[in-house]
């Protein structure tokens, strides 16, 4: 036997060996728990579907009693979600929302602005596990919730999934400077950058649609996009100035406004 085939043949069977070995998956036991929901919901029976339960939005079922609608899986496998899961709490590794049965007509969501405002929690392993999520936060009335993630609304057993906090875009325009400054690159210094950060400046293209809902002091609760004619890039632009832009009027105490707004750039 040579030695180029029995170095072939070794590694053959190093490949067959690895891939005979079981790779463990984590595992682990949850109830996921609304409470406070409005008198409306009280008898409706809702879905749950979600990476625990392979996005099934008929299997998981469960209907309000007392204002409490309670699921409870066990043995579910557990992975980190992937780099596709925007806005999650750290070690986040289950995502799920919650439909009319049979249907992808979401009822309760939470305000993160991506992944269609699935919730998402970290769970840990091998332990039996409470999701509790407080709809008194919810930042829209029934039929649909919209959760307020930024506040303690969401909890896995007790502690608060807060999803990062969000980065905030600025524009700074200096008029009339120096002739001998033309084409000079500037770099500003202060408490919202970081020392030597040089300014960038987006343009964006296209015509786009989103449903904004606005909360008690003139901050934006919910962005949903509508319809896009333009780049995504564009697109994600424009929802991040939205989700950070706080208007200069305020809404009544527990009351928010919801518009639908067409934003063309040429």
């Amino acid at each position: 036997m040579s030695a180029r085939f029995h170095s072939i043949f070794t590694v053959v069977i190093v490949l067959l060996v690895f891939c005979l070995i079981p790779i463990a998956i984590a595992q682990t036991d949850v109830e996921i728990q609304i409470m406070n929901l409005p008198e409306e919901f009280n008898d409706e029976t809702l879905s749950l579907a979600g990476t625990i339960n392979d996005w099934n939005n008929a299997s998981s079922l469960a209907t309000v009693e007392n204002n409490i609608l309670t699921y409870s899986f066990t043995d579910i496998d557990i992975t980190p979600l992937d780099i596709g899961w925007q806005d999650t709490p750290e070690g986040a590794n289950a995502a799920f929302s919650f439909f009319d049965p049979g249907t992808w007509n979401q009822r309760i969501v939470g305000n993160y602005g991506s992944n269609d405002n699935n919730f998402r929690v970290a769970l840990p392993p091998d332990n039996t596990n409470l999701v509790t999520i407080d709809a008194s936060y919810s930042l829209t009335e029934p039929p649909w919730l919209t959760i307020d993630v930024t506040e303690p609304s969401v909890l896995v057993n007790g502690v608060a999934q807060f999803p990062p906090p969000e980065l905030t875009n600025i524009l700074v325009s200096v008029e009339n400077m120096p002739i001998e400054l033309e084409g000079v690159e500037i770099s500003i210094l202060g408490s919202v950058l970081q020392p030597e950060e040089t300014l960038t400046t987006t343009v964006i293209n296209g015509t786009f649609t989103f449903d904004i809902t606005i909360r008690e002091k003139g901050e934006v609760a919910t962005v949903f996009s509508v319809k896009r004619d333009g780049e995504v890039e564009d697109h994600n632009h424009l929802k991040d100035f939205i989700k950070a832009y706080k208007f200069h009027f305020k809404m009544p105490k527990s009351k928010s406004y919801k518009f639908q707004y067409k934003f063309q750039f040429k």
